[in-house]
């Protein structure tokens, strides 16, 4: 991809929901592109980055870059960059597949007054455990190699079918000294 020119989306082709997410450098929402919902990345204004007494000077790149490797990358356990290379209301913007949850989010909505802390079973640990490994693995076998530097809970999406599905490729680091094996 390139990213010097972004275009703009026709506002027909895209509907606003509500805010699901918000992370370093952007926020993201709930949304609808060409009927299909969908989730939706938009860069923070400098603002917002004011506001919260943070200022990352390489945010915009950071966020290009996020794009460029999502746009690389076709795999079923890592986050599909539906639509990128455009801007939402003159801020750099990405169209994503939509998940569940994060897998915080995930133990939290089951958490209990009663029974406390969910334990979710051993075979879904172990799969979900297994899809990220597949995820990592994909990364790591890219030329050059992704080294993703951010799997946290927030960061490990579950899709409606329960799949662990890796998210967030802001903080990644395209190492191109040690190519893959």
């Amino acid at each position: 991809h390139s990213f010097a020119s972004l275009r703009h989306l026709k506002s027909k082709q895209l509907r606003i929901k509500e805010q699901i997410g918000e992370g370093t450098c952007g926020k993201v929402f709930r949304a609808y592109f060409n009927g299909a919902e969908v989730a939706l990345k938009i860069l923070k204004t400098v603002d917002e980055f004011e506001a919260e007494g943070t200022c990352p000077v390489d945010a915009a790149a950071t966020f290009r870059q996020e794009m460029d490797i999502l746009g690389r990358c076709a795999h079923p356990k890592i986050i599909a960059l539906i639509e990128g290379n455009f801007q939402h209301e003159g801020r750099d913007a990405m169209v994503l597949e939509l998940m569940k949850c994060n897998l915080e989010e995930y133990f939290e909505r089951r958490r209990s007054v009663f029974t406390g802390p969910f334990r979710a079973p051993a075979s879904l640990v172990v799969k979900w455990a297994f899809d990220i490994a597949q995820a990592i693995k994909c990364l790591h076998e890219m030329a050059p190699q992704i080294i993703h530097r951010d799997i946290k809970p927030r960061n490990v999406l579950i899709a409606f079918n329960n799949s662990a599905i890796l998210s967030d490729m802001g903080l990644c680091k395209v190492d191109i000294v040690n190519p893959p094996v």
